[in-house]
């Protein structure tokens, strides 16, 4: 069984802006904090910026305390014409987190933010479904406080690109501007 969150959020900054945030590793760490916190999985870190075929292991914690799992991440598309990023994500209690983030540009040169996440997890996808409502409503109001500020400054995160190889697998990828869908298949 597959259930899908989808959030949007109004940024009070430019698309660009809030672009150049979304690929900084370390904004994943401020947006998710406190709820889900990470560690790395070996001494490496993560790259200042997410690239596009880069598979990353993180050990998740809830609240920083509770272990949850070791999640992979595969960065399977990033693409800055249509400023979305696609990451196929899983660990041992989820076996499917698909994660599309768009960034659209509205009428008033403000921020359409989305994060669409289609997630199977078995007899536990509802409540990790429900779980995942709660976070991405946490997230993006961090993500609202982060686009005011002008820059965003690195936080100090160790982690790890334990591998890196290709994630080519067929996806589409839709989004909305002015509202108008376009889906592009890839």
């Amino acid at each position: 069984m597959t259930m899908q969150v989808h959030r949007e959020a109004l940024l009070p900054c430019a698309p660009d802006d809030a672009w150049r945030k979304v690929l900084r590793s370390d904004l994943l760490a401020e947006v998710s904090w406190p709820i889900v916190t990470f560690s790395a999985t070996s001494d490496l870190e993560l790259p200042e910026i997410w690239r596009q075929g880069t598979t990353i292991r993180l050990n998740c914690r809830l609240f920083g305390v509770l272990p949850l799992a070791t999640r992979t991440l595969c960065f399977e598309q990033i693409d800055k014409s249509s400023r979305c990023i696609q990451t196929r994500e899983h660990d041992q209690l989820i076996r499917r987190w698909d994660h599309l983030i768009s960034i659209d540009e509205r009428d008033d040169g403000t921020t359409l933010y989305s994060d669409t996440v289609d997630i199977d997890a078995g007899v536990l996808t509802l409540p990790v479904w429900l779980f995942a409502k709660w976070f991405y409503r946490h997230r993006q109001r961090r993500w609202q406080r982060v686009a005011y500020a002008p820059r965003h400054p690195p936080l100090p995160l160790r982690s790890t690109t334990a591998a890196v190889f290709n994630c080519r697998q067929q996806f589409s990828i839709t989004s909305t501007t002015n509202g108008h869908r376009r889906t592009s298949e890839h």
